[in-house]
């Protein structure tokens, strides 16, 4: 809708208006086709929502309450002792508890930063470093084998 008269023509259409104001919003209404089309259909629904809704039956709720009260069962053991609606209730529960017991996400796994491997690595180069000097007096066999075993090792980091 366009016009910004719009929520003047919804008081004028649940009579909350004072007079004078009715009146000016009737005028608008009479002179704008968007109020005018929002004041049709605003009535239809109306029309439409009293069909459709019959009104009960008069004491119907005094009645009720008069029952619930005087005669053998009472208002709040019908509404929550009765044994039926207190099982169903607690299978609903166990159910929703089931469901979503298993609904929670999994933890993820810490994911290593950048600066940890950095640091890793660092360590590992050292270390290849210090077997070198520590292995230059030796057998060159020996070497290599250790050599290859910290090799493999830092590629696995």
């Amino acid at each position: 809708m366009s016009c910004d008269k719009e929520g003047k023509t919804l008081l004028l259409h649940y009579g909350e208006l004072p007079p004078g104001e009715a009146d000016a919003a009737r005028v608008h209404a009479a002179s704008c086709a968007d109020c005018r089309r929002l004041l049709a259909g605003l009535e239809k629904a109306g029309a439409l929502l009293a069909a459709s809704d019959p009104a009960a039956p008069a004491g119907l709720a005094a009645a009720a309450l008069e029952r619930a009260v005087t005669g053998g069962q009472g208002l709040l053991s019908w509404l929550f002792l009765d044994w039926r609606r207190a099982a169903v209730s607690a299978a609903a529960a166990v159910m929703m508890v089931a469901v979503f017991r298993g609904a929670a996400p999994e933890p993820v796994p810490p994911v290593a930063s950048a600066a940890t491997i950095e640091e890793g690595l660092e360590d590992l180069e050292y270390s290849i470093y210090q077997a070198r000097m520590d292995f230059s007096s030796r057998d060159t066999q020996d070497f290599d084998y250790k050599y290859a075993d910290m090799e493999s090792r830092k590629e696995s980091v």
